[in-house]
């Protein structure tokens, strides 16, 4: 159509992929368009989007298709958490709607020097559109230009240099939509971006997990997707699929992110004998890449395929390369044949098998893994094949105190699932020991002070019963204060030696942030998970070392936007405009994250609680938090009278009864209203003034 771009083949297929090796039940592979439902997404910082207040609740992520215009939009969420997909639709809509987006990858962007921005973006859009509209792209106005940039957080640059990269690209593009597991990180924050870290009138999201009506959503295009005339069969084929979902996320066995529901749905359309009773990500991505496999391969093939792929990941890992030349992987083929008495016949053939059941993808001239997760998945898979080589032990040693590093994280999360040996254990529970022992002791009394300071702040600018935006210069910098001058351009030779000292002590905190963030979602799925090769032994002292980490994990999490408000606090730019023209202090916006800071914590012990046998609950040794991560437990909620006794002797502590608040509704959200929530709601009342943070 006249004044829309076209995307090349290649990039209107990536878009369209769905990111896991998922099958309908007629064997059909949907498209990623088809069955998507926009998650919603909780406003920490609204910036300029319209309508959305912080803290105000959840709106959905489809409004982000009519707010490309509006300056920039950061949303953040955990792995698996749908974000990549999210990135993908968008890309169709805006396109649809007339908009020029772009894709980056964080992970591989090496942000461009300031004057060759331009081109450097140009050229993305020489890789994605058609030859036709890049004239389009180039004559049309700035505002048509919308760039989705994945994985933020991954760009290796300093503060400095992301800082300056972020605030440039409003030369370029006329909006932005970036994702990240956190905000990116500050040494210094240069003039102009808000307390997160993106440039001001960014709006700041977190991804939500689908709540019972999205997943209702989600049910009825997967039953659709998968046909059938019968009206009849198919309603009762849609309870089925309802009932296996929602019996997996009852138990709290994962969390409520569509990577994780479809594969259950694969899996009860499937009718696999052992159903969709997964505990861990192990098990769920296990399922998807052996099953793809066993449908294109016969079935005395497997353990010839399965040796050449973990072979094939190994060679890739061993020469840090995710590419293998079609004559290396002709001659691995035959290494590996010579293994074998009767091996598949034809090197084509197993290219061909490989290719067809979403295992490879063809990237001339040679070949790659169609998706990450089946790389590390492999290579792990040949790890806990040799672990009683030597060398492959000290690489294993070396993946453990490297967690900081996404691949390494996410090939030892594979590993333990795929092996129960004593040895991977020890190197877990050292580095659990070691990284709690490191961070300072949690105190519940000392955090719901400072918050409950925090809050009693938001209220007073309520209280004073006027707009806003007429007590502004109240919050504004003293006069004669002069402006701070962006870091990305200081000359000065001490201020340069600072700043790199700075980013220096920020970066090795970021990684000591990704490593235990990584470490506690690898202690889950040890928990959680056995094995393929038997059970776990875990020693006594492990869940007490877990909690402590998970523990210390929190408050490193609110030491970091305590140190946000700190650099905050000198900025000109006190009052943010709020999307409905309303001013809001920078506090009512960092009361959002820490609201969301404390939700995650929660909704991650109470995967943890759940992992271990029930005395586990005891090590946690805040009754606030066993509380509320009880709640994310449909079937074993805390007892109504537990809630009330809490609140009989907290009903003072301002930010305990809010967070309770906040679990309790988003145990509706998640499960739909029943009598433990009713019951709850009516306990706890509405929030006071809670137009600007509440549910």
């Amino acid at each position: 159509m006249e004044g829309k771009g076209v995307f090349k083949d290649d990039f209107d297929e990536f878009i369209n992929d769905t990111g896991i090796q998922i099958r309908l039940r007629g064997g059909e592979k949907p498209s990623l368009r088809g069955i998507y439902v926009f998650p919603d997404i909780e406003v920490l910082s609204p910036g300029s989007l319209a309508g959305a207040w912080p803290g105000a609740g959840r709106i959905n992520s489809s409004e982000l298709i009519g707010a490309a215009e509006s300056g920039g939009v950061l949303v953040c969420g955990p792995e698996d958490s749908g974000k990549t997909s999210l990135l993908k639709v968008l890309a169709h809509s805006l396109a649809e709607a007339g908009f020029f987006p772009v894709y980056a990858d964080g992970k591989n962007l090496r942000i461009p020097r300031a004057g060759e921005t331009h081109e450097f973006f140009l050229a993305k859009y020489g890789s994605q559109y058609a030859s036709e509209s890049i004239g389009l792209i180039t004559s049309g106005p700035r505002e048509k230009r919308i760039l989705l940039l994945d994985n933020a957080d991954r760009i290796r640059a300093g503060s400095a240099e992301l800082g300056s990269f972020l605030l440039g690209l409003s030369e370029h593009f006329g909006g932005a939509v970036l994702t990240a597991v956190n905000p990116p990180e500050y040494a210094d924050l240069p003039k102009g971006p808000s307390v997160f870290g993106v440039p001001a009138g960014y709006a700041v999201c977190g991804i939500a997990e689908l709540g019972q009506t999205l997943r209702e959503e989600l049910i009825s295009k997967w039953t659709l997707a998968g046909g059938t005339a019968d009206l009849e069969a198919a309603a009762r084929r849609k309870d089925r699929l309802r009932g296996a979902v929602d019996t997996v996320l009852a138990r709290n066995l994962v969390p409520s992110y569509p990577v994780f529901i479809l594969t259950i749905l694969q899996m009860a359309d499937s009718e696999v004998e052992e159903g969709p009773g997964a505990s861990s990500y192990g098990q769920y991505y296990d399922y998807l890449i052996t099953k793809s496999l066993k449908e294109a391969v016969r079935r005395e093939d497997m353990p010839f395929f399965m040796s050449l792929l973990s072979g094939l990941a190994y060679r890739m890992f061993s020469r840090r390369s995710r590419w293998i030349s079609e004559e290396d992987m002709e001659a691995l083929v035959g290494e590996v044949a010579a293994d074998f008495p009767s091996p598949p016949e034809g090197t084509g053939s197993v290219i061909t098998a490989l290719l067809g059941s979403d295992t490879l993808a063809g990237r001339e001239p040679g070949y790659e893994f169609r998706h990450g997760y089946i790389y590390h998945y492999f290579a792990a898979l040949y790890f806990s094949r040799n672990l009683q080589n030597e060398n492959v032990k000290e690489e294993v040693r070396r993946l453990s105190g490297s967690l900081d590093e996404e691949e390494y994280a996410n090939i030892m999360l594979f590993l333990i699932h795929l092996s129960g040996d004593p040895f991977l254990l020890e190197q877990i529970a050292r580095n659990v020991e070691y990284s709690a022992a490191a961070e300072e002791p949690y105190t519940s009394e000392e955090e719901e002070q400072y918050l409950d300071e925090l809050i009693s702040e938001i209220e007073k600018l309520i209280d004073k019963d006027r707009k806003l935006r007429e007590i502004r210069t109240e919050y504004l910098s003293s006069p004669g204060v002069p402006e701070r001058q962006p870091i990305g351009f200081r000359t000065n030779g001490a201020d340069i030696r600072v700043r790199r000292r700075k980013e220096a002590a920020l970066y090795g905190s970021a990684r000591r942030s990704q490593f235990a963030d990584a470490l506690l979602r690898i202690s889950y799925e040890l928990l959680k998970g056995q094995p393929v090769g038997g059970s776990h032994y875990i020693p006594r002292e492990f869940d007490e070392n877990v909690y402590a980490l998970w523990l210390s994990s929190l408050r490193r999490k609110k030491r970091e936007a305590d140190r946000v408000r700190e650099a905050a606090e000198g900025m000109e730019e006190r009052v943010f405009e709020g999307g409905q023209g309303e001013e809001l202090s920078y506090l009512t916006a960092l009361y959002g994250l820490y609201m969301r800071i404390y939700k995650h914590g929660v909704r991650q012990l109470s995967l943890l609680t759940e992992a271990g046998p029930p005395e586990y609950t005891d090590c946690i040794p805040d009754e606030l938090m066993r509380i509320c991560s009880g709640l994310f437990r449909k079937e074993q909620a805390p007892c109504i009278d537990t809630i009330a006794r809490f609140l009989d002797k907290n009903r003072e502590r301002k930010f305990a009864v809010a967070l309770l608040r906040e679990c309790v509704s988003l145990r509706a959200y998640l499960f739909g209203e029943d009598e433990c929530s009713r019951e709850a709601a009516r306990l706890l009342g509405p929030g006071k003034d809670s137009r600007p943070y509440g549910n």
